[in-house]
C-alpha cells in the first residue's frame, strides 16, 4: 500500500467535547480528522479548521457525505486544530510525524508564495482532501483544492518535463496541473513545450490536465499548480533530454511515456459530456465505459508491443487503467446473452473495437504479468464468431467515425488473434488490397499467423512496400504514386518491413528511420503538419507508429526486467477504516481482486455489504464505483446491493444507487437485472435525501438510455446471418418491452412521488443539457428536449412498437393532472418517430395511441413548440427573413465578410451549448477558422457546399459505412433559408460586407 495511504493508520482517540483543540507537532506531518459514523450528523456539521498564529489557513466541513479530512501539513510551529462538533457526535483526531517519509505535500500551500518545494524526478505524496468529497450546495460555486509546489530549473541544457497526477479511484471527476513562472513580480503560465492534446478537447465540466509537457530552457524557480477535488493524488515529474534524439531508445521511451500519460488524461478529463462537476451528479453509462481509439487504442498499443522489445513502463498505474477500461468495456450482446457474446455501445466498429481490445489486453497480461481473463476473452470470441460465421470474403473496412477507415485485414488479424480461426486466416490470405494501410496490416498478420507458410507473400508485399517509398523516406496510406505522404503510414510501414524481415542496415529502411528520428516534436511525440487522410488532429497515431517501428528496428539490447505482480490481499476490515482514503484505496483493491481471480468468494465482500459498521457499508459499495464487470457477473451480489438502497447513511445510498446502474448493464443475469430495475423503481416512491432523488433518477434514465443509432447501424448489420441480426433486435426489444410494462405500472398505479420522480428520469438528465457546463446557468429551470449527444450517443430514450403504445397510454391521462401535466408532455419524447427500419418493422407497427397526445400538444402552440420539434411533429415554422439571396457574382469569398458576418455564427452557442468552433477544434479538413472554411465550400455550386450541407443534417447516420444520407455529428444547427443559412451562403457568393 502507498506511504500515503499507509501512515494514518493508527490508535485513535475520541473527543467528547463540542470543541477539540489541538497543537501540531513541530516538525511535518499528516493531520486525521474523522467521525466514525457520518451518517449520525443528519444535516449538521463538524468544523475543521487549522490555524496558525490564530490565522485560519484551512477549514473544511464534515458532514454526512464527506466524514473526514485528512491532509498533510509543514513544521507545526505556532499551529493548531481546531475541531467544532455537535454534542453528541464522537470525532477522532489523529496526528502523525512524517519526518521519515517520503517527498510529501506541506500545507498550508494554496498559493505560489506558499509552494512547498519539491525535487523534479521523485514523487510526492498529497491530499487534495481539504475539497469538499460530497458538496453541501452547488459544486460550481465551489472551488476545487488548490496546491502549489515549486522546484529550480538550473542551467543547462534544454529538458522535456513530465507533469502526472496519480489519482487513485477516480470519479470522472476532472483534474489540472500546469506550470508557471513569475515574471516582473506577476505569474503567468509557462506554456513552452505544452503537448497539443493539452487544450481541452471539446466540452468537459473543467478546463484542465492530468497530464501534460513542458520544455524547459530558461533557469530558475518554476511553480506547479494542481486543481482537483479528490482525496489523494501523487504529483510526478520525470524529466528527459529535449527531443529530437540521435538515440532511437531515447526517442522511443520519451514517446511511450507521452502516449500513456496523455491518454490517461484524455479518460480523467472526458469531453463531450462526460466528466462531472462533483460525486452527486451521476455520469452518463456511454462515457463511463469509453475506449476511444486515439487515446486509449493507439496507447497501449504503442506500450505494449516496445514493452515486448525491453522498454520500461514509466507509468505502470495510468498503463491498468487504460487496459481495465478495455476489460470493463464489453457489456452482454442482446439476444445472445446466454452464448456470452459482448459488444461495445460507445464505437461503431464492432469487430475492429472488440478483436483490438482482445489482442492488447492479451499482451498486456504476457507484458504486466497480470491474469488472463479467461471470460472477457471468451465474450470477445464469441461475438467475432458471429461476425465471421459462414463468410467467405472479407466484410468491408469498419469505420470508427473517423478517417482513415479501420482496415479489413486489421480486424481479421487482431481476430484471429483471438478465435485463432484457420478460416479467418484464410480469409487474410484474399488479395484484396486497396492501399498501404491493407498491405501493411495483410503482411504483418501473415507474419504473426504462420511466416514460413506465407514467406513468399511476405516477401513480395516488402518489396513492393520498399517500391512506394518517397524520395524523403516517407510513404504515402494510398496506393497511387501522386498521392501525399504521411508520417503514419511511414511509421506503419517500417514497422512491418521488420516484421517481414527487412533488415535495419537496409538503406531505405535507414532513410525512413532518420526521417521519423528528425520529425520527433518538442513534447516528444509526433504530430504531422499536414495530417494527411485523418479528419480528427491528435498526436496519437502517428506517435504510436512511430514507437511500433523505432521499438522494432531498436530492441534495447538489456530488456525490461520482468514485472513482479502480486496477487490482491486487501484486508477486508479496512474497508470501514476511519479515513475515506484508506476506505478508496482497500475497495480499489477488492475490486481488482475479484476482477483478476474471479473465483474469490463473495462472503467476505457479502459480510461488508451487510456489516452493522456504517464505514464498513460504505466501504463495500466503493468496490462497485467503477470498473466492476467481473463482480457484476455473479447475481448474487445484486440483491445485497439493492437492499442498500433503504440504508440510513445516505452516502451509502448514494454509492448504491450509482452501483445498481451500472451491474445492470454488465450483467447477463436476467434476474438480477430485474431485481435492481424493481429496486430502483420501488424507492422512487419513498422520501429521499435530494442526493438520493437525483442518483435514482439518473439510474432510471441510464436503464432506458441505449446508443440505438450504433446498435441498429453498425453492430446489428455486422453480423453475418440474417438470423443472427433479428435475434440481437429482438433481445433489445424484449428489454424495452419489460421497462415499459414496468414504467406504465408506475405511472397507472404508482404514487404521486413515484409517478413524479419518473416522468423526471425519464427525460431530465442533467448532462444532456446545452448548459450543463455553464456556471451561471440555473439547473433548476426545465431545459428544452434538444438535440444533444452524450459521447457517440445521440438517441434519447425512445420505444418502439406496442412498448410505444403502452407508454402513450399511461401517459395520456397525466397531461391533465395538475402537478404532473407538465412533466408528461415533457416525457412524451420517448414516444416520437425514429428512422430504424428493422427494429420498427420486428416491433411491429404502433396502433395510433400517441395521436391523441399529439394533438393535445398542437393545441397548445407556441408553449408547446420545443416538445414538438423533439418528436419531429411541429407545423412548419414561417420563413424569417434574411440576408438577402445574393446572385453569383463570380467573386471570390470576402475574408472581411467572413469575420463580420460568418464568424460570429460559428462561434455562437447553440442550443446544446455548443458551438461549431468548439466541436471541431481538432477537426483537420474544418475546425471553424477562415482558412479551414475554405475547404469545406463549392464555388461552382455554392448551395453544395458541406459548410451549408452540414448545418443541416442531423447525426442519425454518422459513423455508418457507406451511409446515403450526410450526417453531421453536430445535429441539425440551423435550416435551409435561415438567417444563419442565407448569411454563409452569401458569403461563399462573394457578398461584400
Amino acid at each position: 500500500m502507498p506511504v500515503l495511504f499507509v501512515m494514518i493508520l493508527a490508535a485513535v482517540g475520541l473527543a467528547p467535547a463540542a470543541v477539540v483543540r489541538k497543537d501540531l507537532l513541530a516538525g511535518p506531518q499528516s493531520v486525521l480528522v474523522s467521525v466514525p459514523a457520518p451518517g449520525q450528523l443528519g444535516g449538521e456539521t463538524v468544523r475543521v479548521e487549522l490555524r496558525r498564529r490564530g490565522e485560519v489557513v484551512l477549514t473544511k466541513l464534515l458532514h454526512a457525505g464527506d466524514g473526514d479530512l485528512f491532509t498533510y501539513v509543514g513544521a507545526g510551529q505556532g499551529m493548531r486544530l481546531e475541531v467544532t462538533h455537535p454534542d453528541g457526535v464522537a470525532v477522532r483526531t489523529v496526528l502523525r510525524s512524517l519526518d521519515r517519509a517520503p517527498q510529501v505535500e506541506s500545507e498550508p500551500n494554496d498559493s505560489w508564495s506558499s509552494a512547498t518545494p519539491v525535487v523534479l524526478g521523485r514523487p510526492v505524496a498529497a491530499s487534495g482532501d481539504e475539497a469538499p468529497y460530497i458538496p453541501l450546495g452547488d459544486s460550481r460555486q465551489q472551488a476545487p483544492a488548490e496546491d502549489w509546489f515549486r522546484f529550480a530549473f538550473p542551467a543547462g541544457p534544454p529538458q522535456l518535463l513530465h507533469l502526472a497526477l496519480d489519482v487513485p479511484d477516480r470519479d470522472n471527476i476532472p483534474v489540472d496541473v500546469s506550470l508557471h513562472r513569475v515574471v516582473n513580480g506577476k505569474l503567468v503560465e509557462y506554456s513552452e513545450g505544452e503537448d497539443p492534446v493539452a487544450l481541452p478537447h471539446e466540452v468537459q465540466a473543467l478546463p484542465g490536465n492530468k497530464f501534460t509537457t513542458r520544455v524547459l530552457s530558461q533557469p530558475g524557480a518554476y511553480y506547479i499548480r494542481v486543481r482537483m477535488s479528490h482525496p489523494a493524488y501523487t504529483l510526478i515529474t520525470r524529466l528527459y533530454p529535449a527531443p529530437p534524439y540521435a538515440k532511437p531508445q531515447e526517442a522511443v521511451q520519451a514517446a511511450i511515456d507521452y502516449l500513456i500519460g496523455a491518454g490517461d488524461s484524455w479518460h480523467a478529463n472526458t469531453p463531450r459530456r462526460g466528466g462531472v462537476y462533483d460525486r452527486i451528479a451521476t455520469p452518463h453509462q456511454e462515457t463511463t465505459l469509453c475506449v476511444a481509439c486515439h487515446p486509449t487504442h493507439f496507447t497501449l498499443r504503442a506500450q505494449l508491443y516496445a514493452s515486448r522489445h525491453g522498454y520500461a513502463t514509466h507509468y505502470p498505474r495510468q498503463l491498468a487503467f487504460l487496459a481495465e477500461r478495455f476489460y470493463n468495456n464489453p457489456r452482454p450482446l442482446y439476444g445472445f446473452e446466454k452464448e456470452g457474446a459482448v459488444w461495445s455501445r460507445v464505437i461503431s466498429a464492432g469487430a475492429n473495437v472488440l478483436s483490438r481490445m482482445s489482442h492488447l489486453t492479451t499482451l498486456y497480461e504476457q507484458q504486466a504479468g497480470a491474469p488472463r481473463r479467461e471470460d472477457f476473452h471468451r465474450g470477445v470470441g464469441e461475438y467475432l464468431r458471429l461476425y465471421y460465421r459462414d463468410r467467405t470474403k472479407l466484410p468491408p473496412d469498419e469505420t470508427n467515425g473517423n478517417t482513415p477507415l479501420v482496415s479489413t485485414y486489421e480486424v481479421a488479424w487482431y481476430a484471429w488473434e483471438n478465435t485463432r480461426d484457420p478460416r479467418i486466416a484464410a480469409l487474410l490470405e484474399q488479395d484484396a488490397v486497396k492501399n498501404t494501410i491493407d498491405m501493411c496490416y495483410q503482411t504483418l498478420a501473415l507474419a504473426a499467423i504462420d511466416p514460413r507458410k506465407h514467406q513468399a507473400k511476405i516477401a513480395a508485399n516488402a518489396a513492393r512496400l520498399l517500391g512506394l517509398q518517397r524520395a524523403d523516406g516517407q510513404w504515402s496510406a494510398k496506393l497511387e504514386p501522386e498521392s501525399l505522404p504521411v508520417e503514419f503510414q511511414t511509421g506503419h510501414a517500417l514497422w512491418t518491413l521488420a516484421a517481414a524481415g527487412v533488415p535495419v542496415s537496409h538503406p531505405q529502411v535507414q532513410k525512413g528511420l532518420q526521417f521519423l528520428l528528425k520529425r520527433q516534436r518538442p513534447f516528444g511525440g509526433w504530430l504531422d503538419p499536414l495530417q494527411t487522410y485523418e479528419n480528427f488532429r491528435t498526436p496519437f497515431r502517428e506517435t504510436q507508429m512511430a514507437v511500433l517501428a523505432l521499438s522494432a528496428y531498436f530492441p534495447l539490447t538489456k530488456p525490461a526486467p520482468a514485472p513482479r505482480r502480486t496477487k490482491p490481499n486487501p484486508d477486508f476490515r479496512a474497508l470501514g477504516d476511519a479515513s475515506k482514503l484508506v476506505q478508496r484505496e482497500t475497495a480499489a483493491q477488492v475490486r481488482q481482486l475479484y476482477s483478476e481471480y474471479p473465483a474469490t468468494s463473495a462472503q467476505p465482500l457479502l459480510d461488508a455489504l451487510a456489516s452493522p459498521d456504517e464505514r464498513t457499508r460504505w466501504g463495500a459499495t466503493r468496490v462497485f464505483a467503477s470498473h466492476f464487470a467481473a463482480l457484476a457477473r455473479r447475481p448474487e451480489f445484486a440483491a445485497p446491493l439493492a437492499r442498500l438502497l433503504g440504508d440510513p447513511a445516505p452516502a451509502v445510498r448514494l454509492q448504491a444507487a450509482k452501483a445498481l446502474w451500472q451491474f445492470w448493464f454488465w450483467s447477463p443475469d436476467a434476474a438480477a437485472r430485474e431485481t435492481i430495475e424493481d429496486a430502483l423503481l420501488a424507492a422512487l416512491a419513498e422520501p429521499q435525501h435530494p442526493w438520493i432523488d437525483r442518483a435514482l433518477r439518473e439510474a432510471v434514465y441510464n436503464l432506458a438510455d441505449e446508443n440505438i443509432r450504433y446498435l441498429y447501424n453498425n453492430w446489428v448489420p455486422g453480423l453475418a446471418r440474417p438470423a443472427d441480426r433479428e435475434q440481437v433486435v429482438r433481445g433489445r426489444l424484449a428489454v424495452e418491452d419489460r421497462l415499459s410494462r414496468k414504467f406504465a405500472r408506475v405511472l397507472e398505479q404508482g404514487t404521486l412521488r413515484q409517478k413524479k420522480t419518473l416522468l423526471t428520469g425519464l427525460t431530465e438528465f442533467e448532462l444532456r443539457r446545452g448548459d450543463v457546463y455553464d456556471p451561471t446557468a440555473d439547473h433548476t429551470t426545465p431545459f428544452p428536449p434538444v438535440y444533444n449527444r452524450i459521447g457517440n450517443d445521440v438517441e434519447q430514450i425512445v420505444f418502439f412498437g406496442e412498448a410505444n403504445d403502452r407508454l402513450a397510454r399511461a401517459l395520456l391521462p397525466l397531461l391533465d393532472h395538475p402537478e404532473l401535466g407538465s412533466l408528461a408532455r415533457g416525457a412524451s419524447i420517448i414516444l416520437r418517430d425514429v428512422n430504424f427500419g428493422e427494429a420498427a418493422r420486428l416491433a411491429g407497427p404502433l396502433v395510433g395511441d400517441r395521436e391523441p397526445i399529439v394533438r393535445k400538444l398542437l393545441s397548445e402552440l407556441p408553449a408547446q413548440l420545443p416538445n414538438l420539434q423533439a418528436w419531429g411533429r411541429a407545423p412548419a415554422a414561417p420563413r424569417k427573413p434574411g440576408a438577402p439571396r445574393a446572385t453569383a457574382t463570380g467573386a471570390r469569398p470576402d475574408d472581411d465578410y467572413f469575420r463580420g458576418y460568418v464568424e460570429p455564427i460559428l462561434t455562437t452557442r447553440g442550443k446544446d451549448g455548443q458551438a461549431c468552433v468548439h466541436c471541431h477544434a481538432s477537426h483537420t479538413q474544418f475546425n471553424a477558422t477562415l482558412t479551414t472554411a475554405r475547404n469545406v465550400i463549392n464555388l461552382e455550386d455554392p448551395e453544395q457546399s458541406l459548410i451549408l450541407l452540414k448545418p443541416i443534417s442531423d447525426a442519425e447516420s454518422e459513423g455508418t459505412l457507406g451511409a446515403k444520407k450526410l450526417a453531421h455529428g453536430g445535429g441539425v444547427r440551423f435550416e435551409k433559408g435561415s438567417p444563419e443559412y442565407n448569411t454563409i451562403l452569401n458569403w461563399i457568393r462573394g457578398t461584400k460586407p
